[in-house]
């Protein structure tokens, strides 16, 4: 069962390399690496040996300090200060030097005196979906410049014929 499966010997870690998602387990008092899943390690380029001992801003930004003065938010920063989960989007820098966006989700990890002793943080690829709501967003604003200055009336209506627009 279960209990027997957590017992096995290399079970969290593979368990861990498993995982698609980025997962990094960071010192929150010096934001260094402590532990890098087969995911990070392919995005940013690095073997764990080589990523061990380097801070995370390091790593993922390419900046020689913490997100948090250069960024609006750090969750690595918050789930220490806090105790709590916590989560935003960042813009990372991957092993070629391209710019994506990142949603990271960042948790204490709490020894048995309840001190936290590190934070682990999940980060997952949403370039994509930022792509499409820039898009989203400029053809929205191209419409409604469109709308605004035409100087001839302009009516929609839908496949009802329900007028939507006018």
């Amino acid at each position: 069962s279960m209990k027997k499966l957590e017992q096995t010997p290399g079970f969290l870690s593979s368990l861990l390399e498993s995982i698609t998602e980025r997962i990094v387990v960071v010192d929150p008092q010096d934001y260094k690496i402590l532990y890098a899943n087969r995911a990070f390690q392919a995005t940013y380029g690095q073997p764990l040996v080589k990523l061990l001992g380097k801070t995370c801003y390091e790593v993922t930004h390419r900046k020689d300090q913490p997100c948090h003065l250069t960024e609006t938010d750090c969750p690595v920063k918050n789930a220490f200060e806090t105790g709590n989960p916590s989560s935003t989007v960042h813009a990372h820098v991957d092993k070629v030097g391209n710019r994506e966006y990142v949603r990271l989700n960042a948790y204490p990890i709490r020894n048995p005196d309840g001190n936290i002793t590190g934070v682990v943080e999940a980060s997952t690829d949403i370039t994509a979906e930022m792509n499409l709501q820039e898009e989203l967003r400029r053809k929205s604003e191209l419409f409604e410049k469109i709308l605004t200055t035409s100087p001839d009336g302009i009516i929609g209506n839908d496949g009802m014929g329900n007028i939507f627009l006018f």
